[in-house]
């Protein structure tokens, strides 16, 4: 379980980073 929850809270920064990306790139 603890593996998962890693890889849960992985793809979420990674999207996290992408909306901010795109954030960035419409400013």
């Amino acid at each position: 379980m603890e593996d998962s929850n890693t890889i849960n809270s992985l793809l979420s920064l990674q999207v996290y980073q992408r909306k901010e990306k795109n954030f960035s790139a419409v400013c």
